[in-house]
């Protein structure tokens, strides 16, 4: 690019040429397709809009909610499943929905079964593994989400 004392004529021409041409009036049809998707852009409810849209109320909500299960779930880890506690509140889980219970025990099962038959370097490999592969699920739905955003928004 030049710098402005070097300006080349045919800058100057072209540009005051452009400069003199009328502006265009956009087509009908696309100005009403315009016009049509900014309405229904507002006339959306605020949940389907981005997060900085939405009420400063239900933003505190959410992020006291969201911090609450956070909080659960650090609390969970740290203390283990197998505090009293957390047994409690599996019992009381249990006693709403029955396959729970069920499911629990062949979970403690197999975690045990794991435990007792298996060398910690082993257990550390599989641990790994189902790591790893959580990771790549994560990043599969990550990618097609995004590329559904990309390739399949409304035209």
């Amino acid at each position: 690019m030049n710098s402005p004392d070097q300006r080349n004529p045919w800058e100057d021409a072209l540009d005051s040429a452009l400069k003199s041409l009328p502006s265009r009036r956009a087509p009908v049809a696309l100005e009403a397709r315009v016009l049509a998707a900014i309405a229904a852009q507002q006339a959306k409810p605020w949940w389907r809009k981005g997060f900085a849209h939405w009420p400063s109320t239900m933003r505190l909500v959410f992020l006291i909610v969201t911090a609450t299960i956070a909080g659960g779930t650090a609390w969970v880890l740290l203390n283990g499943a197998g505090s009293p506690s957390v047994a409690a509140i599996g019992d009381g889980i249990g006693s709403v929905f029955r396959w729970w219970g069920q499911a629990r025990s062949l979970a403690g099962d197999l975690v045990r079964l794991a435990a007792d038959s298996l060398s910690p370097a082993a257990q550390l490999w599989i641990l790994t593994g189902i790591g790893l592969v959580a990771l790549c699920y994560a990043t599969l739905i990550g990618a097609g989400a995004a590329l559904y955003r990309i390739f399949m928004r409304p035209q």
